[in-house]
């Protein structure tokens, strides 16, 4: 049954009360309640990658301000010079919202880079801010590498993340986002395509239209 089909039932009740009996309109109920989604229902076939050999970027954007987004860390790794490996969004004081393959980078042998850490409260990857420990991860238990399907994975800090006017959780909406919206891109990255150029230490934001 499809999950997005409404069924839309128009009853006239003075009518029924002469003629549908009770036991029908029961079963009508029924019907009509077998076309809501369950908590079990597998949404993440919209997220399939239909052409994963695709090699499209983000690039551009500005230089973020500081105080901009408080809830970016950045993904570092190395015991003498810092490595950036991806991005993330702070969820609560101990829990980090990341890509999967971002964790699968980091992650050998059944356990994640000793040298992995969380930079927060900087626009730079490489410098200020304070630097906290991951003790382990979550990635998500169908997360299919081949087409990039469900990409999501989540990290923890052995210490709780002191927030302050630099650090905060990203706010959380639940509401269901359709098609055709405007979204910003935010992260470390390029600024100009098909030319080798040092990774910015400094954050980008790029305000496109993603499909």
């Amino acid at each position: 049954m499809d999950l997005f089909r409404s069924f839309y039932i128009i009853i006239n009740f003075d009518y029924c009360n002469m003629l549908i009996k009770p036991g029908i309109i029961f079963a009508v109920l029924v019907l009509g309640c077998l076309g809501l989604p369950t908590p079990d229902t597998d949404f993440s076939q919209f997220f399939d990658h239909v052409n994963p050999d695709r090699v499209d970027r983000i690039v551009g954007g500005s230089i973020a301000k500081m105080h901009d987004y408080p809830h970016l860390v950045a993904m570092v790794v190395g015991a003498t010079f810092t490595g950036l490996v991806c991005g993330g969004s702070i969820i609560t004081q101990r829990t980090v919202l990341t890509a999967a393959h971002c964790i699968e980078a980091v992650f050998s042998s059944g356990s994640l880079n000793s040298n992995l850490r969380l930079r927060a409260g900087s626009n730079f990857f490489n410098q200020d801010g304070v630097l906290y420990p991951v003790s382990h991860n979550k990635t998500h238990e169908d997360y299919v590498r081949s087409i990039i399907k469900n990409d999501v994975g989540l990290l923890y800090t052995t210490t709780n993340i002191i927030f302050n006017a630099l650090v905060q959780p990203i706010p959380l909406d639940f509401e269901y986002v359709g098609g055709n919206i405007r979204a910003r891109a935010v992260g470390w990255g390029r600024t100009v395509v098909s030319i080798y150029l040092p990774i910015p230490s400094f954050i980008l934001d790029n305000d496109k239209d993603y499909f």
